[in-house]
């Protein structure tokens, strides 16, 4: 896999991660359609996956995924839980509808 093309990838999860940790909502939409297009551009190479020689870059992509893929599982959990309190705040009750 061409070096470039993983510098990028790592360079759009760094920017999703910093957009989600500062859960500016703009931000995570644009790194979202950044990394998208990112992967849509690798996908499209052939052979698929691509070889590359540096694993040690390859397991930081990954880890960058890992990581970016913990908060969003993180922010979802929190705004779920938000969610059912207002409700409750409100008189509702939205437990377990989710």
């Amino acid at each position: 896999m061409n070096q470039d093309i993983l510098d990028r990838v790592t360079e759009c999860q760094a920017s999703l991660i910093d957009a989600l940790d500062s859960q500016d909502v703009d931000a995570i939409e644009k790194s979202t359609g950044d990394l998208a297009a990112m992967l849509d551009e690798i996908s499209s190479l052939r052979p698929f996956p691509p070889k590359t020689d540096d694993n040690a870059r390859l397991d930081y992509a990954i880890r960058q995924s890992n990581a970016a893929s913990m908060r969003v599982n993180y922010l979802s959990s929190w705004t779920r839980q938000r969610i059912d309190r207002l409700a409750e705040l409100r008189g509702g009750n939205l437990a377990g509808k989710h």
